[in-house]
């Protein structure tokens, strides 16, 4: 997990560092800091304190935090410029999260935003609220390798987040815009629940729900305006499942 050969870069920043040793190859890692950072490949994750214990198989937070994924993390297919994440989705929660190497799970409140091009002109600007958010991986992130593991044991291909699900109160305000920041639309959607499911670049959401939407006619800039919220007229409320 933390050896020259792991998928993703990793350094650890903070105040204070605990390391016991469980065995040779395995330990409880405990880190304090205002606030305390482990980098990951690209991205980060911020508290003022996190632990790790390989002998559990589990990262875990008691305490609101921040998470920005690593771009190695995310499903870049495909790479024709049509499909592209601009800035990555951050997660900012309020209580605790844990992460057992397959699914993480965020709790006390979320909230999350990214940027998306998914096509050749066009940007979407996201931020979503809810209650939890989880994370399931495409395969599981080991902690430590196997006893007597070899590198032609490890696997080849580098985990993938295969799933985001926002579970709870969930409100989604999303604005489309060209490359240049011109907007083109805003939605809010509000719905109890909706998965993003990230190789197939698809959202699913569960009901009943509604969406408000807005065209924009003008060519204000997000960078010369407040981005607030889709405050059209009602567009759509549908009960039972909302895709």
């Amino acid at each position: 997990f933390v050896s020259a050969e792991s998928p993703w870069p990793l350094s650890a920043t903070g105040d204070k560092l605990v390391i016991q040793s469980e065995s040779s190859d395995r330990s409880n890692v405990y880190l304090v800091g205002q606030p305390a950072k482990i980098a990951v490949g690209s991205g980060w994750v911020v508290a003022n304190e996190l632990q790790l214990s390989q002998n559990d198989q589990l990262f875990w937070i008691n305490h609101p935090g921040e998470l920005v994924l690593p771009q190695e993390a995310l499903s870049q297919e495909p790479n024709d410029g049509t499909w592209a994440w601009r800035s990555p989705p951050r997660i900012q929660w309020g209580e605790r999260m844990t992460f057992d190497g397959r699914n993480a799970r965020f709790g006390g409140g979320v909230i999350l935003d990214c940027r998306l091009q998914t096509d050749a002109t066009t940007l979407w600007h996201l931020l979503a609220n809810a209650r939890t958010l989880t994370l399931d991986m495409s395969q599981r992130v080991p902690f430590q390798l196997p006893t007597g593991a070899t590198k032609s044991q490890r696997s080849v291909s580098k985990p993938e987040v295969q799933v985001v699900r926002l579970d709870g109160d969930v409100d989604i305000k999303a604005v489309q815009t060209d490359l240049a920041g011109v907007r083109k639309s805003a939605e809010n959607f509000v719905l109890p629940r909706l998965e993003f499911q990230v190789p197939a670049k698809t959202f699913i959401g569960y009901g009943p729900g509604q969406l408000w939407s807005r065209r924009f006619a003008n060519t204000s800039s997000l960078a010369t305006t407040v981005p607030g919220l889709a405050s059209g007229p009602l567009t759509a409320s549908q009960a039972g499942n909302n895709s």
